[in-house]
């Protein structure tokens, strides 16, 4: 196995780079963009069911926090749903599959399971209320203190990396 060096290393301390980071020459298709535009479309399937039943509750004529607050339960039921137990059976998720990208454990390119996905589902979520409630976001530093994070990688990188190492069937 080729031992990549992590971005920042010192020298002598090289250890293997986690699967799917930036520059893993094992999956070599450029994926930036897909993986923003993926995002997007996930992050608009999960506000949109936010504001869709925020505004199919409002004639039910609940109080504004009570409405707000199922419509926020809501959300976050969605994306657990559709970012844990969607994607560890399929692998991806809508976002992803339009942009022809899957996850990939960070540790051994391999799928992601539920336990994993959910721990990382988790992260994201305090990541992302935290970042509301202090003057400086703390996501770049959940990124920084957890290297082995989670990478959606191209499909036909994960194929033809198979099909390298005879596991193609």
């Amino acid at each position: 196995m080729t031992v990549h060096r992590n971005e920042g290393a010192p020298p002598d301390e090289a250890t293997p780079q986690p699967h799917g980071s930036y520059g893993d020459d094992r999956y070599p298709s450029p994926r930036a963009m897909r993986r923003r535009l993926a995002f997007l479309v996930d992050w608009l399937l999960h506000i949109g069911v936010f504001f869709g039943l925020l505004i199919g509750l409002l004639p039910a004529h609940l109080a504004t926090k009570t409405l707000f607050g199922i419509a926020l339960l809501a959300w976050i039921a969605v994306s657990f749903l559709h970012r844990v137990v969607v994607q560890s059976i399929w692998r991806t998720t809508l976002g992803k599959r339009l942009f022809d990208l899957e996850m990939v454990r960070p540790d051994d390119g391999g799928r992601p399971d539920f336990k994993f996905l959910a721990t990382w589902w988790g992260i994201g979520l305090v990541a992302a209320i935290t970042s509301f409630s202090g003057p400086k976001p703390i996501v770049g530093e959940v990124m920084r203190r957890y290297p082995r994070f989670p990478c959606a990688v191209r499909t036909r990188d994960i194929k033809s990396r198979a099909r390298a190492l005879g596991l193609d069937g």
